[in-house]
C-alpha cells in the first residue's frame, strides 16, 4: 500500500503537529510569566475545548503536574477561582461554571493557542481563513 505525498491525512496530522508544537511554545511562555490563576484558567479551558464538556474529571495532582507547581499552590488556586464563582471543584472533578468569566480571568495565551490552533487546522480547508 503507498501513500501519497500531501494526502489529506498527511496534511490534517502535520497541521494538527504544528498546532500542538506551538501551543508547547506558547505553554512554556506562559509558565515563565502569567500567575497561576491566569495559567490554571487557560488550563482548564483547553481542557473544556478539547474534551466539549464543562464538568472535568481531573485531579489536584494532575493539575500541579500540568501547571509545574505544587499541588498545594494548586488547591489554594482552586479555591480562589472556586469563591470567585468560576469554579466548582469536588473529589477528582471540576465544573466550569462562569465560562465567560473565567475566558476573561485566564491570560492572553488561552486566546493566542485558539487561535493559533484554528489558523493552522482550518488554513486552506474549505471555509478557512487562510495563511
Amino acid at each position: 500500500m503507498s501513500r501519497s505525498p500531501g494526502s489529506p491525512l498527511e496534511t490534517i496530522l502535520l497541521r494538527y503537529l504544528e498546532a500542538l508544537f506551538n501551543e508547547a511554545a506558547q505553554i512554556a511562555a506562559c509558565n515563565r510569566f502569567h500567575s497561576i490563576q491566569k495559567r490554571m484558567a487557560r488550563c482548564l479551558l483547553l481542557k473544556h475545548d478539547r474534551a466539549g464538556i464543562k464538568e472535568l474529571a481531573t485531579t489536584h495532582e494532575f493539575l500541579a503536574v500540568t501547571l509545574g507547581v505544587r499541588r498545594a499552590t494548586v488547591t489554594e488556586t482552586v479555591a480562589i477561582l472556586q469563591k470567585a464563582g468560576l469554579i466548582r471543584s469536588t473529589r477528582g472533578r471540576i465544573a466550569l461554571t462562569d465560562l465567560s468569566s473565567l475566558t476573561a480571568a485566564a491570560c492572553e495565551c488561552y486566546h493566542d493557542i485558539t487561535e493559533e490552533y484554528e489558523r493552522v487546522m482550518h488554513s486552506g480547508v474549505q471555509g478557512g481563513k487562510g495563511r
